[in-house]
Parts: structure tokens; C-alpha cells; sequence
């Protein structure tokens, strides 16, 4: 004999009013656009994202690991990435960094890039560090080239 306290219940969203579902859908739309925009605003490719830029150029007789996204550093700190690496008629290569325009004071026209792939080679790529440059010589201008010492080419 069938037990008639044994009742398929429904589940509870079923339960629930029409309004009270639409609430429920809103409140994790509304939560994944808010997780959306956090993850944007905290993204290191775009903290700065508004800031003024400026660019530097240097040329080099390989390429030795250095591609779009290449960071370029000074004294540790990230100021700017390669945005184009390209090779002239001469064969060398030219690489085009972008700086913040904030960084723009501390490279003098002695600055030096230096490309350091083996310092991290861990990490399996390539940076680029530009040394700070003297206060008593003028700031480098937008468009200038830099020199870079190349790492040594094992190939």
C-alpha cells in the first residue's frame, strides 16, 4: 500500500513568486558585472590605462627574445612595454617602447637600455631596463632613440 505522506515537493524556486525569481536572476547578473569590473580595474594591463605615454626607440642586431609586451623597466619599476619590434632595410632590429609620460624625467639623454633575458630566464622572458640618467643633462624628448647594450647571444 502506497504511503500517501511520500508527496514529490517541488523545488524551491518553483515556489517562489514571479518578482521574488526576477530578483534572484538580477541579484547574479548583478554579481557577475560587478566581479567583471573589479577584475578590470585591479588588471595590471590596465592601471594605466589613461595615462599619457610617450616613445622610445633602440636598435639592436637581433632580436634575443624581446616581442610585444616585452616590459620595460627602471630600478624594478614597470613604466612602459614594447609595442612593435620591426627590422629596417640595414637588417637590424628596431624595437618601439612605450613609457608613461610620468617616467619621462628620469631618462636623460645618457640613459642606457640594457636588454636582461638572463636575469630572468625563470620566467622565461625577456626585460628591458633603462637607467636613470644624470640631473644635470636634459630630459630625453618623445620619438628619441636610446642605446641598448645587448645581452650575449648564445647562437
Amino acid at each position: 500500500m502506497p504511503n500517501n505522506r511520500q508527496r514529490t515537493q517541488a523545488h524551491y524556486i518553483h515556489r517562489l513568486s514571479y518578482s521574488a525569481q526576477e530578483k534572484l536572476a538580477g541579484t547574479f547578473v548583478l554579481t557577475a558585472v560587478a566581479i567583471l569590473v573589479w577584475l578590470l580595474i585591479t588588471s595590471q594591463k590596465t592601471q594605466n590605462l589613461f595615462e599619457e605615454d610617450f616613445t622610445l626607440y633602440a636598435t639592436m642586431s637581433s632580436i634575443q627574445a624581446v616581442n610585444k609586451d616585452t616590459n620595460v623597466i627602471i630600478s624594478g619599476l614597470d613604466i612602459g612595454t614594447v609595442t612593435d619590434v620591426n627590422i629596417d632595410d640595414d637588417n637590424e632590429v628596431i624595437i618601439t617602447m612605450s613609457i608613461l609620460k610620468k617616467y619621462q624625467k628620469l631618462i636623460r639623454t645618457d640613459s642606457v637600455a640594457e636588454l636582461l633575458n638572463f636575469k630572468f630566464a625563470l620566467l622565461g622572458k625577456s626585460v628591458i631596463e633603462i637607467s636613470v640618467g644624470s640631473p644635470n643633462l636634459p630630459i630625453i624628448k618623445d620619438g628619441s632613440y636610446i642605446l641598448i647594450k645587448e645581452s650575449l647571444n648564445l647562437i
